[in-house]
């Protein structure tokens, strides 16, 4: 199978738009104009949505806008086309952020100045080094400090270690403690403790199906290598929090429960929690036992150990045999918040409209947004879920990956 097909077999799985790129890539540039040497001036924007168009040939759109409120119109000429599909995440300067071409193993740099003049400052090949992850998520692109950034390709089972200010290649360290025979390892955005980087690992596989086990993988930043990856008995664990006490906490997505709908796998819904200073497991509690034996699972905005989650509208689920991509495209999630250190059910809002699922969530500003993709993919809402309840933030077309402030 080619990672071509591969990555739509993943995409599938995760609710992430997939198409053709047949065509050769376009120069990444203002949708308007063009970059040229001298830079674009922008209006007065302050934020980047990085989307996924779907199509023939597909294509990343990062959007530049003033505000995230849901109110905002976007301006589909003021931002960058994104070549293959490809991503956007924030550099570790201000002022910076990195591109992915989803057609070849390249990124580049771009900068804006104070006066609101962007720049393309730079591109790296990982050939030879790093040829697809890059292009599947932005958890694949960390960067630990001015001057460290890794790629974490598992699919050839290489951490690559890089400098986004030389942008130059150091050096690469292998992935194999990640191996699990007839499974593709997913890295999920991770948190920093300490001088570690803790990252959740989800295992998917050819057929479409997700593994019942999980692991986290533990990268010490000072060592720049791997200190531990740690089985976790939950199936499609995708998100991390870690409180300021150094408590860990990871927890299931929701692509586990519509896996099992589809009759892919029969694995649990829960979250782990790991005390401060140690990794091993002290709490394993079912998301079901939240929820009044519902499924649900995720874990994402809230303060301290209150969290979201999304929980199962039954009702909404359609009847007879349906695909991943069918379920993952019907709306039948609600949104649910409870605490993790206490014992009581989730508070569900039945008074929002529900929404088809999406793993993926950010932070900007310390504000949390979740994605909810409309029921046909074409588009996508944020959600503030840093309150006590979801409040609807900025719409746009394509799939939701990230979002970042631009300076």
């Amino acid at each position: 199978m080619t990672t071509r097909v591969l990555w739509c077999v993943l995409a599938t799985l995760f609710a992430i738009a997939c198409g053709d790129d047949s065509a050769s890539p376009s120069d990444a540039g203002d949708t308007d104009s063009g970059t040229d040497a001298g830079g674009t001036m922008l209006p007065p924007v302050n934020f980047a949505i990085s989307a996924r168009i779907s199509g023939t040939p597909q294509t990343g759109l990062l959007s530049f806008v003033e505000t995230l409120d849901a109110d905002t119109e976007v301006d589909p000429t003021i931002g960058l086309e994104v070549p293959g599909g490809g991503i956007a995440v924030p550099g570790p300067t201000p002022g910076t952020f990195f591109t992915t071409n989803g057609q070849a193993p390249v990124v580049t740099r771009w900068r804006i100045s104070e006066d609101r003049v962007l720049r393309q400052d730079g591109e790296i090949s990982f050939a030879g080094s790093s040829v697809d992850a890059s292009r599947a998520s932005p958890a694949n692109l960390v960067f630990t400090s001015p001057t460290r950034g890794y790629v974490l390709d598992t699919l050839s089972r290489r951490m690559v270690l890089w400098n986004p200010e030389e942008m130059v290649i150091d050096r690469t360290e292998s992935l194999d403690q990640l191996d699990l025979p007839g499974w593709i390892p997913l890295v999920n955005r991770g948190v920093r403790r300490g001088n570690d980087l803790v990252i959740p690992v989800t295992y998917a596989s050819f057929s479409g199906s997700i593994n019942e086990l999980s692991r986290v993988l533990v990268i010490d930043t000072e060592a720049e290598a791997i200190s531990q990856v740690i089985d976790v008995d939950c199936e499609g664990v995708t998100y991390a929090r870690v409180l300021d006490d150094g408590t860990i906490y990871v927890a299931s997505d929701t692509a586990s429960v519509t896996n099992r709908l589809a009759g892919l796998s029969a694995g649990e819904e829960c979250y782990v929690r790991f005390d401060p200073g140690s990794y091993d497991i002290a709490e394993r509690v079912l998301f079901s036992e939240r929820t009044g034996g519902v499924p649900s699972a995720a874990m994402f905005g809230g303060t301290g150990t209150v969290v979201f989650t999304r929980v199962l509208d039954e009702s909404l689920v359609p009847d007879g045999t349906l695909t991943i991509g069918e379920l993952n495209g019907t709306s039948m999630w609600r949104w649910g918040r409870f605490d993790l250190a206490g014992d009581e059910d989730a508070e569900v809002f039945t008074d929002l409209e529900p929404f088809s699922t999406s793993q993926i969530t950010f932070t900007i500003d310390d504000t949390a947004y979740v994605v909810a993709p409309g029921a046909d993919f074409s588009g996508g809402r944020l959600f503030d879920v840093s309150g006590d309840r979801p409040v609807r933030a900025i719409q746009t077309a394509g799939i939701i990956l990230n979002g970042f402030r631009l300076r």
